[in-house]
């Protein structure tokens, strides 16, 4: 199949629900969500086998959502099984965040990055996990940056490399006395509104936390 993914939606519609199919992506996503003109609420992805292409993810969304349910999925290859991405919604509301989700007796196997990636710079609050196989993941099972909130119930991860990674990124830096401006030796992977640790620079050798 051509194009972004087999299912690509950009709406705002409540109670949207995908059920019951197999999907074999070829080269792409299998179902995307595109940022649109405000959140999403109420998706519902049940009893679905997908296998997106090698650099693609199962499950891929972009912006706002809030109430979303997956339910007996099983996700084989791919580099992601389930990916939220770094990607303000449209419209003008700005945000990228992830609110009231559940993952509920899914399976993630095989993917060549992650099991699921979670990637917000805004929020991802109040996500629950019950039954999850994630298995030969080759980096980390599970990354989430930003993750202010989340049950784990009956999860279970083989032979990852990594159970849980966050986004952190080291680098080092110079500040001068009296400024409020710190020079990094190396930027890559830093955006605005990741808070950033900077080791032992306040009195006493306590770590200062800032947002860029």
């Amino acid at each position: 199949t051509a194009g972004t993914a087999v299912i690509t939606f950009r709406n705002t519609d409540s109670f949207m629900e995908i059920r019951n199919l197999t999907i074999w992506a070829g080269t792409t996503h299998c179902i995307v969500r595109l940022t649109g003109t405000g959140a999403q609420t109420n998706l519902l992805v049940d009893n679905c086998t997908l296998q997106p292409g090698g650099g693609a993810a199962g499950i891929y969304i972009e912006g706002d959502m809030e109430e979303l349910y997956f339910s007996n999925i099983r996700v084989q290859t791919g580099a992601y099984g389930f990916y939220f991405a770094n990607v303000n919604e449209a419209g003008g509301s700005n945000i990228n965040a992830l609110a009231r989700c559940s993952f509920r007796d899914c399976l993630f196997t095989g993917q060549t990055i992650n099991g699921m990636r979670i990637n917000c710079n805004t929020r991802a609050n109040a996500i629950s996990f019950y039954n999850v196989t994630i298995t030969n993941s080759q980096e980390s099972a599970i990354r989430m940056t930003r993750m202010t909130g989340a049950t784990f119930v009956g999860l279970n991860i083989e032979t990852a490399a990594q159970g849980f990674t966050g986004g952190a990124k080291h680098t080092t830096g110079s500040i001068t006395a009296a400024t409020n401006t710190l020079t990094v030796a190396d930027a890559t992977g830093y955006a605005i509104n990741d808070t950033a640790t900077i080791q032992a620079c306040s009195t006493g050798g306590i770590d200062l936390h800032s947002v860029i």
